[in-house]
């Protein structure tokens, strides 16, 4: 489907992911992520973006989207750091770019 800036994925909301699978590549010491969303619904958590750490279920990186703020959180292996939250109250059906 058309998106803000080339194609785009369009997700349910609930089941739809894309998933990569782990590599050291996606391991970097630094890395800024980006991306352009569109909220079709706005409640309970949605995620933009998160990196599992291996082959583990904790959350090396994750930026999403909770109530009325937008959040990110940087954790390893033993566990996740500090949430960042910004108050954020998106309109429906309008385009954002975060990072």
């Amino acid at each position: 489907m058309p998106g803000k800036v080339g194609q785009a994925f369009s997700f349910d909301g609930s089941t739809g992911f894309v998933e990569i699978p782990d590599a050291p590549a996606l391991r970097p010491v630094s890395l800024t992520l980006e991306a352009w969303v569109m909220f079709e619904i706005i409640s309970g958590i949605r995620v933009i973006f998160a990196k599992t750490v291996g082959g583990a279920t904790s959350a090396s990186y994750v930026h999403f989207l909770q109530g009325a703020s937008l959040a990110a959180a940087v954790g390893d292996a033993a566990a996740i750091g500090a949430i960042l939250t910004a108050a954020f109250s998106p309109v429906l059906g309008l385009w954002y770019h975060v990072a």
